[in-house]
């Protein structure tokens, strides 16, 4: 019998589902599904209350349309026994999380709470919480240096502590309603088992807990006694390694689903780590770059290192054995997608597209724009750890075009990519191997020729164009096990379950020169805004929001 995995991804817009064959990670079967309710920024749901600037919420009933839509809408299309079907993995976005009652229901979906904003899921790209982030990583310099060293010196407005902090500051019926304050992916593996359980991913990169240092909520005894509180009330779920099975399909789940209910259900994970193993570039010295709406620098090391802009490294944190060291920038294809929808708003020709923006800026040579941009339009995630600074492009002229624009933002991101490898390389972390995955790479070659250029170095670009999704699949085949028809080990598991890789983008020797001029220039613009007068943007942006009678990224 060829056993079968199912891995599900849940992405920013939309999620999907594989399925693979676990002898050869051979897909079969995907099915897609965009949020009914998308990325919530403007208003509630059937709702007329208006959310501020910076607030980014989801609703949680797109996420079960995923589980008993999409799965066996997915079964409907592979011709396979429910028994072949030995497990499940379940990829999410990152730093997305959930406040639930003792039942696991979202409060939410709560008569009582379906008007406050605070009620409903938080997507990672939520940036209300920047004054709850300063106020915590103040405290975290004063009372407990040491957690920071591993998070790169900030604490990110991204993370559970902060998105926490803010629902006590602001809401605290909702605060003290909530039974658990959970990630996405582990409120996925609730739903599928009935058990609880709190990621390792999660848990360490975005919510402060260290194997060897334990938990956060300790250095706060004083200054933050409910959020300590909180670490050991609301965070109460054990922790569980990535590749674990949490346990196996509730028997009313796996009836809904027509699935066997001995089916293994892994432990959630991060979308970008799974894509990491969906790469197969769980080595140490390899580099994947999981590029989408925003982009996560992943790498494997032997050693505890603490690079300067480092979004987290946690031990076992990924990979059993290693350290897994990730940096990020919080925005990327969000970029090129602003540009191109400027350039479409604007266009005498209807319907300008990414493909056409990519088309005239191939033709544009490097250095051809004339322009140089920051590539800080949501904020700055690594190096410098600064969500209030913004994007910048100078060398403006009335005859610069989209196109232009265009390929100055990619170049931007391509350096913004180079100065988290440099700061990978200070610190003695080996970057040999570059592989680069997610939507971008196969959506644009002329990206990762960029890329390629300016890095000087070789990309691989990974064989599966759902290396996320790939990676959940895998981790379900190791939380199988070996007796069930999986694997025992992750090694093992990747070794049969990613093809090679089968195209290799290489720097053309002849830009050389002008991109190690070009980024001579973008560092200088990085660190004059970044680090000389970051006053700058930050009164740009404060005084942009209180003319228009926003609140600094509260509710009004």
């Amino acid at each position: 019998m060829d056993h079968v995995t199912l891995g599900l991804d849940f992405g920013t817009e939309s999620a999907r589902i594989i399925a693979v064959h676990v002898s050869t990670g051979r897909e079969i079967g995907k099915v897609v599904r965009p949020y009914a309710d998308g990325v919530i920024s403007e208003t509630l749901p059937r709702s007329s209350r208006t959310l501020d600037a910076g607030w980014a919420l989801q609703n949680p009933e797109d996420y079960r349309d995923i589980i008993f839509h999409g799965i066996p809408e997915l079964l409907t299309q592979i011709a396979v026994d429910s028994r072949q079907i030995i497990g499940i993995g379940v990829a999410f976005t990152s730093c997305t999380v959930l406040p639930v009652n003792a039942q696991g229901t979202p409060l939410c979906l709560l008569d009582s709470f379906r008007d406050q904003p605070h009620s409903w899921p938080k997507l990672w790209k939520h940036h209300a919480a920047i004054e709850e982030a300063t106020i915590l990583e103040n405290a975290l310099k004063r009372e407990d240096p040491q957690w920071l060293a591993r998070y790169g010196g900030h604490v990110s407005v991204e993370w559970l502590w902060p998105k926490l902090f803010e629902i006590l500051r602001e809401a605290p019926e909702v605060f003290d309603a909530m039974d658990q304050m959970v990630e996405g992916a582990d409120w996925v593996v609730h739903q599928l088992t009935g058990i609880w359980s709190r990621n390792i991913g999660g848990a360490g990169f975005k919510a402060f807990y260290q194997p060897d240092l334990g938990t956060f909520g300790a250095a706060w005894e004083k200054s933050f006694p409910q959020l300590a509180q909180a670490s050991r009330t609301k965070l109460r779920a054990p922790i569980v390694p990535i590749g674990a099975g949490v346990g196996a399909l509730s028997a009313d789940v796996a009836e809904r689903l027509g699935l066997e209910p001995t089916t293994m259900v892994a432990a959630g994970m991060i979308d970008a780590h799974a894509a990491v193993i969906g790469t197969g570039a769980i080595e140490p010295g390899a580099v994947t770059m999981v590029m989408g709406t925003s982009t996560c620098h992943i790498v494997m090391d032997t050693e505890l290192s603490t690079p300067e802009g480092i979004f987290g490294i946690v031990k076992d944190g990924l990979v059993p054995g290693r350290y897994a060291c990730e940096a990020g920038q919080a925005a990327v294809g969000d970029i090129f997608g602003w540009v191109s929808g400027l350039v479409a708003a604007g266009a005498s020709v209807p319907g300008a597209s990414y493909d056409s923006l990519e088309r005239e800026a191939a033709k544009i040579p490097a250095g051809g724009t004339g322009l140089l941009a920051l590539d800080w339009w949501n904020g700055n995630r690594s190096v410098l750890g600064d969500p209030q600074l913004s994007g910048v492009l100078v060398g403006l002229r009335l005859d610069t075009t989209g196109a232009d624009i265009y390929r100055a933002v990619m170049e931007a991101t391509g350096f913004g990519t180079r100065r988290i490898l440099d700061a990978f390389n200070t610190a003695g972390i080996a970057c040999e191997r570059l592989v680069a995955c997610g939507g971008l790479p196969f959506k644009s070659t002329l990206l990762m020729q960029i890329y390629a250029d300016i890095l000087s170095r070789p990309i691989e670009v990974a064989s599966s164009p759902e290396a996320t999704a790939l990676g959940a699949a895998i981790a379900a085949a190791v939380a199988a096990g070996s007796l069930r028809g999986g694997y025992a080990t992750f090694s093992e598991a990747v070794k049969n379950m990613v093809a090679p890789i089968q195209r290799v983008v290489e720097p053309q020797a002849s830009t050389h020169d002008l991109y190690e001029s070009r980024y001579a220039h973008y560092l200088m613009l990085h660190d004059w805004f970044g680090r000389t007068q970051p006053s700058v943007l930050h009164t740009l942006q404060s005084t942009r929001m209180t003319q228009n009678g926003v609140g600094s990224g509260q509710l009004g």
